[in-house]
């Protein structure tokens, strides 16, 4: 006989016309007398039926199974509690408290479902499985959800510590942040935890550290020199970058000394001279004040210093003597006159051993200079 679970499938989905709709109104009739038989019906045990033990029905009877067929199940209804109504009981909720917390057994389980399951009486002239179940709304069983769930915790807890103790105090993880309402004992208490373990977490870093410099051999040297690039020129020889960046710097130091020095190739040894004695001039006037007074020392021997030719007392103050080792001058007659000054050297005997340039030099200046006069004094003589 086929299924009519199956027909009613395949006739709602698949079929149409009277015959779908026949086997649908039958389907839903059976249903419904199997809803209404299950309200009615106890539990019954099982009995076993007597069976002869052979064909040849010689009044010998033993006691055996009765076999049925599973497409038969759904004619004896009856007998079955299958269609029984699922006993659904649901957690009281209390009223609305501030706090909002839920208290936990030791099994892991809500205080309310405990005290309910005490107050039904489990164990008590009940068999095991058989008492009144906390179910929820998607049909789950409440009790073994709740169970499954704190004993999940509980293995996640002692595998991460044995994880943590395995690992030693450096790879401790900081604590995972946890949601909702938090005291500020709790707040400290993770604070305190995530800078011991940032502290554990730098001093293990440190000890690394050393430990790698320590073990830092001849091998793992020659290692690091076999990583550097090689350069080699056109023919194949080796180029030491080194020594190349070495010449290139005293080149370009080069360069730079020479560029300094050509601002001064046109300055000669006095302007040089003249140029530090100033310098040290300002170094002094820097140390001193802006006020200069009669008594400063330095002002009243600068002003001694200086010579005057129209000084009264010039003949005989006590000139001073030059420092340092002097030639001789030379202290003949006047010699004749030359267009630089220049005086001649002391060891010279008065001839002039010249061409004569300098003397007709002079002649010829001396002449203009009578001409200009001359032709001033007659263009001035009728006035």
């Amino acid at each position: 006989m086929p299924d009519p679970n199956l027909q009613a499938y395949l006739a709602q989905h698949y079929l149409s016309g009277p015959k779908a709709d026949a086997i649908l109104a039958r389907q839903k009739q059976q249903q419904e007398d199997e809803d209404a038989q299950g309200k009615k019906k106890k539990k019954k045990r099982r009995k076993i039926l007597p069976e002869s033990s052979g064909p040849s029905g010689s009044g010998s009877s033993t006691l055996g199974l009765k076999l049925r067929d599973e497409a038969d199940d759904w004619k004896r209804g009856d007998d079955e509690d299958e269609g029984e109504a699922q006993v659904v009981r649901e957690e009281k909720r209390e009223r609305f408290r501030k706090g909002g917390w839920a208290s936990l057994g030791p099994d892991g389980k809500p205080a309310a479902q405990q005290d309910v399951r005490e107050q039904d009486g489990e164990g008590e002239g009940e068999e095991e499985g058989e008492g009144p179940q906390l179910v929820g709304a998607d049909g789950l069983n409440l009790d073994a959800t709740a169970a499954e769930l704190a004993q999940a915790q509980k293995e996640e807890r002692e595998a991460r510590q044995r994880a943590e103790a395995s690992a030693g105090p450096s790879s401790v993880a900081p604590p995972q942040p946890v949601s909702g309402l938090r005291t500020k004992e709790q707040v400290k208490a993770d604070r305190l935890a995530r800078e011991a373990v940032q502290r554990r977490e730098e001093e293990a870093r440190l000890a690394a550290g050393e430990r790698e410099g320590e073990e830092d051999s001849e091998a793992q040297r020659e290692a690091r020199l076999a990583q550097t690039t090689v350069y080699r020129d056109e023919r194949g020889r080796r180029i030491d970058v080194e020594a190349e960046d070495e010449l290139i710097r005293k080149e370009e130091e080069r360069k730079r000394r020479k560029e300094r020095e050509k601002k001064d190739w046109n300055k000669g040894e006095r302007q040089k001279e003249e140029e530090r004695k100033r310098q040290r001039e300002l170094e002094k006037v820097r140390t001193e004040g802006v006020a200069r007074y009669a008594s400063d020392e330095r002002m009243n021997a600068e002003l001694r210093a200086i010579e005057r030719t129209d000084d009264p007392a010039l003949a005989f103050l006590t000139k001073k003597r030059p420092k340092g080792p002097q030639l001789p001058k030379y202290k003949g007659p006047a010699p004749p006159p030359n267009r630089f000054g220049i005086q001649p050297g002391h060891r010279w005997d008065g001839v002039d051993r010249g061409n004569g340039f300098e003397k007709k030099l002079f002649e010829a200046r001396g002449a203009r200079v009578r001409r200009e006069q001359d032709e001033r004094a007659y263009g001035t003589s009728d006035m």
